[in-house]
């Protein structure tokens, strides 16, 4: 009798050890998963800040694009204003050009006819002769002009093609925008799409904002309103993104 009691105790006895020590490892293992969980929430503290330094970069970086395109803008129409200004010298140089040559052509006609007239018209004819050559002067001055006009209108084409060129360069920019918008959503609470994200459901690790969730609380609605597992007040920890 005393055996059979004395085997009962000890059996007794080692289940009561065994259980123990399926309570002690589940009790390491609920700390290894705590040390794991601050390990992973303050990664994601660094991985916020550096997406929060970055998104300051960002806007930094298009307000510079917008200013550097109202520049470009600004640059582009004043070229074009002075494209417009050559265009209209070069009209204007051409007119006299045929003017000049029409003049000259005239001043030909009446040397050949003082040519054969008689010594009286002598004076006359050198007059005419240096009308002529001034003429030719002033001919060949106008080409010149009318070559830099050229020139210049040239130059003002390439530079209003750089300056297209560098407009079409900050349209880069609007992928950085888009960039920005999808981590801005992404830091919001899926239920109401108006507070960011502040709370973690460790039963499934779904995010959302405290308000919410303090709702679900209050109204025992106590599912995870992304997957629907159930969770009670201990689960929910706060987050900072």
């Amino acid at each position: 009798m005393y055996k059979t009691e004395l085997d009962n105790t000890a059996k007794a006895l080692s289940e009561l050890e065994e259980t123990r020590s399926k309570l002690l490892k589940q009790i390491r293992e609920k700390d290894e998963g705590k040390a794991l969980l601050i390990k992973e929430k303050m990664t994601a503290d660094k991985i916020y800040q550096i997406l929060a330094e970055k998104a300051k970069s960002y806007e930094a970086q298009i307000k510079q694009a917008e200013t550097i395109r109202t520049q470009l803008e600004e640059a582009v129409k004043a070229h074009d204003a002075r494209a417009r200004q050559s265009e209209e010298l070069l009209k204007k140089n051409r007119e006299e050009t045929f003017t000049v040559r029409q003049l000259v052509d005239k001043l030909r006609t009446q040397m050949a006819l003082v040519s054969v007239k008689s010594q009286e018209y002598q004076l006359e004819h050198d007059r005419l002769r240096k009308a002529f050559d001034t003429a030719k002067e002033d001919c060949a001055e106008l080409q010149s002009k009318l070559s830099v006009s050229q020139r210049e209108s040239k130059r003002h084409q390439e530079e209003r093609d750089s300056a297209l060129q560098k407009l079409n360069r900050s349209a880069v920019n609007d992928d950085l925008q888009e960039e920005l918008n999808d981590w801005k959503r992404y830091a919001l609470c899926s239920q109401c799409h108006t507070n960011r994200k502040s709370v973690v459901i460790t039963r499934c690790f779904h995010c959302f904002c405290k308000d919410c969730i303090d709702k679900n609380l209050q109204v025992r609605n106590r599912k995870c309103p992304a997957c629907g597992d159930k969770f009670n007040h201990t689960d929910v920890h706060q987050i900072y993104l």
